[in-house]
């Protein structure tokens, strides 16, 4: 326990050193701005408290000598009026600074997640536990961060008001001093213990509220609203969601009821103290050690001190609080990345060799088996491959591979003797394309869904229309309202919505939108009808004459077309050849041949 508590303390100033830190760097002047009014802030409230006195005993000398004294009086109202206007004018200048401050500071953690996010290795897409960081991190882990720098400015403020009450209080009596100091133990307890429960149950209960998240979206969704009217699916799905909210609303009672029970004895016990120091004034008046404009005031001080305190105890218990969730950003931001490598070569033009894989071993985070279990094999430049197999064969995974999204367990890919793994991502990705099953569909226009294949040429109305004509999109391109400038999908207004075919067209143009060595053909055509299906692979025959060429294929009858077949099987390689020598060797390629091909028959 003690060792969980210094560990949290460390984070604590840990977090809150690098948020003070990235924001002098991103705003100084706004940040000395607000630690100016802060100040102005916290030295309102001890003139306040003297103009009070002063106006209580002016007032009560007026009363007794008449209408001699009033000019006096007049003076300090119109001092309390100028002070009135300066807390007014400090406040307003300061909500209007923390907005712009709060504005650059989530504008800039805020990009920090989104690069994060697209630029960790693609493996960890597949460990739950990304997914609850990135969740507890994008319910507002910036904002806290910034809530952090507030509450350490606000504590600041409330301190220096504060030893400012203590010597006018010590003045007096120094058991007053004494009395006062008491009261901030409890109440910084209530809030820390508070604060350190409310966010290990959120820890907890993420893995959980991730599930609720995602059956309420199912619910609402325009992707699945068909099957689950369908099946019938409503009743079903709203009972298990009911069910894990009504679980985290009872954890969630059932800690506020606890911690409910020990504010209530803290605020008795504060209650009393305060009775007994509010008693000890009384007791000083008495005595003839105080005045009536004294008594007013300490005990508006008194009432203010005791409110400051509960307030700075709230607010260091903040800080510490927000520490815990702000850490969880710190820790997803120094997420190691794929590395866009210092590399000493680029990717080989002119491409003249082709593509060696050697003992490729690859075993997603979490799972026993491997995906990939020494795959070995080559690709000749111009080359047109097909890759078969049963689903989970690792088809998939390994051109993924290929690709280098996944770094590898064990083993190598050499493009013409290069290795991919030290080669520079930006110059390989210049030449490399692919067209995946589950492609995007960008809702957003048909000049981006396409030029986002090479997006510093997105411009290039020639080179657009090139790359529509090739996979058919041009006829798409007639029938639509603004032509390449049409907002696409269903979300916005005046978005045109495309058929699933027709998308896939789109996938396909934007990988031909670069000029390219080698593409990658993950099912292209697997939501397109046989005719239009053959007319794009003959097509795509014609268009990458000469190019490299790898497709995932589950119609065999397409794969006769290619130069070799590699065959997959429980992630390894079994068989490879033409289609006429896989057919010869009566093996696993000429089963999942014939049994495609009965059907036909």
């Amino acid at each position: 326990m003690n060792k969980t508590k210094k560990n949290n303390a460390r984070e604590t100033f840990h977090s809150s050193k690098q948020i003070l830190k990235t924001l002098f760097h991103l705003a100084p002047y706004l940040l000395l701005t607000l630690i100016i009014l802060q100040l102005i802030a916290a030295l309102i409230p001890m003139f306040q408290l003297f103009i009070t006195k002063e106006l209580i005993n002016r007032v009560t000398l007026a009363f007794s000598e008449g209408s001699d004294s009033i000019d006096k009086v007049i003076f300090i109202l119109i001092c309390q009026l100028g002070l009135h206007v300066t807390n007014i004018g400090q406040d307003s200048a300061k909500r209007y600074v923390e907005l712009q401050i709060n504005n650059r500071m989530s504008l800039h953690y805020n990009e920090l997640i989104s690069r994060k996010a697209t630029g960790i290795p693609l493996n960890m897409l597949e460990q739950p536990e990304y997914y609850n960081q990135l969740q507890r991190i994008s319910s507002g882990g910036e904002i806290r961060g910034i809530k952090i720098i507030t509450a350490l400015l606000q504590v600041a403020q409330n301190l220096i008001t504060i030893i400012g009450y203590i010597v006018i209080l010590a003045s007096f009596h120094w058991m007053l001093c004494v009395g006062m100091l008491i009261l901030i133990a409890p109440s910084l307890f209530y809030h820390i213990r508070a604060g350190n429960s409310r966010y290990f149950q959120l820890i907890n209960q993420t893995p959980l509220g991730r599930k609720s998240r995602y059956l309420s979206t199912l619910l609402r969704s325009r992707e699945v609203a068909k099957e689950i009217r369908i099946f019938g699916l409503t009743s079903y799905l709203l009972s298990f969601w009911k069910e894990i909210f009504k679980l985290h609303s009872r954890e969630k009672l059932e800690l506020e009821r606890t911690l409910s029970l020990s504010k209530l004895s803290i605020e008795l016990f504060i209650g009393f103290a305060t009775t007994c120091i509010s008693g000890f004034l009384v007791w000083l008046g008495i005595q003839g050690r105080l005045t009536l404009g004294h008594f007013v005031a300490l005990t508006q001080t008194i009432a203010s001190t005791q409110a400051l305190m509960q307030n700075t105890a709230f607010n260091i218990a903040l800080i510490y609080e927000n520490s815990l969730y702000t850490q969880d950003l710190m820790n997803f931001l120094e997420l190691n990345e794929d590395s866009e490598s210092a590399s000493s070569y680029s990717f080989p033009v002119p491409f003249t060799k082709g593509i060696k894989v050697e003992e490729l071993t690859f075993k997603y985070p979490n799972k026993e088996h491997l995906a990939l279990d020494n795959v070995s094999f080559s690709i000749k430049t111009g080359e047109k491959i097909a890759i078969v197999g049963e689903n989970g064969s690792g088809k998939s995974t390994l051109v993924k591979c290929l690709l280098g999204l996944y770094k590898l367990e064990k083993g190598c890919i050499m493009y013409d003797e290069r290795n991919l793994s030290l080669m520079d991502k930006y110059s390989f990705r210049q030449h490399v394309t692919a067209v995946f099953q589950d492609f995007a569909q960008y809702h957003l226009s048909l000049r981006e869904n396409i030029g986002f294949g090479k997006i510093e040429h997105i411009e290039d109305e020639a080179l657009l229309q090139a790359a529509a004509t090739k996979a058919g999109v041009d006829e798409i391109v007639t029938k639509l309202p603004n032509g390449y400038d049409t907002q696409l999908g269903p979300t916005f207004l005046d978005g045109h919505e495309l058929s699933h075919g027709q998308w896939q067209k789109v996938a396909i143009s934007r990988a031909f939108f670069r000029n390219f060595e080698v593409i990658i053909l993950d099912e292209p055509t697997a939501s397109l009808d046989p005719v239009t299906e053959a007319a794009i692979f003959e097509r795509l025959s014609e268009l990458t004459e000469g190019k490299t060429v790898i497709y995932i294929s589950h119609r065999l009858g397409v794969c006769k077309t290619a130069d070799r077949i590699v065959v997959m099987k429980q992630g390894r390689l079994i068989e490879q050849g033409t289609h006429t020598e896989l057919i010869q060797e009566n093996g696993e390629y000429k089963k999942m041949f014939q049994m495609q091909a009965q059907w036909y028959r």
